[in-house]
């Protein structure tokens, strides 16, 4: 464990190192590109491709994905909203316990209803297994209470029912 004399030590490089005016002889840590911040508003041609870091993050089933969450923006139950031109899906964490379980199951219920968990026993191999943990990803983004109840009963109930053996 470090001395106080060592955590002064180490608080004075950092701060040496984001000081590029500073024109001490150490330069031990030199000012990095990295530490250089631009608004996104003062980039003129900003090249990023949105559709490539989509795929890094969600990696498979993008159309699943995307139509589980079409779902979710279609139902008031999911608080669909729109807040200076974005579009916005938001649970509402202010509500009482009670009433939170009670929209949780109602989001299932009308989940269920549009067919997302149809087939989640019959989808075999690598494909139907990787198409669940899409829709359970999504659902889990929304809400997190949403991802576990849906994810008690399938993914317990659903894998552990001896009856499907």
């Amino acid at each position: 464990m470090g001395s106080w004399n060592d955590g002064f030590r180490r608080t004075a490089v950092i701060a040496r190192h984001l000081d590029s005016s500073n024109s001490t002889s150490d330069k031990s840590v030199s000012p990095s590109s990295c530490l250089q911040i631009t608004s996104p508003d003062q980039i003129e041609s900003a090249q990023f491709d949105t559709a490539l870091m989509r795929n890094l993050l969600d990696g498979h089933d993008l159309e699943v994905r995307d139509w589980v969450f079409r779902l979710m923006e279609e139902s008031e139950l999911f608080r669909f909203r729109k807040l200076d031109g974005r579009d916005y899906v938001f649970p509402d964490y202010q509500a009482p316990m009670e009433q939170q379980r009670e929209i949780t199951l109602q989001r299932i219920l009308y989940l269920v209803s549009k067919g997302v968990s149809d087939g989640w026993l019959s989808w075999k191999g690598k494909e139907g297994e990787m198409r669940n943990l899409a829709i359970f990803d999504c659902l889990g983004l929304y809400d997190h209470s949403l991802g576990v109840k849906f994810g008690v009963h399938y993914f317990l109930w659903y894998y552990s029912n001896p009856l499907e053996s």
